[in-house]
């Protein structure tokens, strides 16, 4: 049942995005970019880099559905 809504986001994998579709896959994404941007204490939202890096994360969890969906975010974003 998914916890009711509430994720632990760093048990997250890749595959669990992946498994997700539409309005979940959509919340899980700009939250981890949310989170991302916070963590690297970034003050603007540069919409064409931001979607670069969604591309370059979602390949990489493609490439590898096992890896901690944080380790793609983080090589995305760094």
């Amino acid at each position: 049942d998914d916890n009711d809504g509430i994720w632990e986001i760093g048990d997250f994998t890749c595959r669990d995005l992946l498994m997700r579709g539409g309005e979940d896959r959509d919340f899980v994404m700009v939250f981890m970019h949310g989170y991302m941007s916070g963590k690297l204490g970034e003050m603007t939202f540069d919409a064409p880099a931001l979607t670069e890096a969604t591309d370059v994360a979602v390949g990489a969890c493609i490439d590898d559905p096992d890896q901690p969906l944080m380790e793609a975010f983080e090589s995305a974003r760094n």
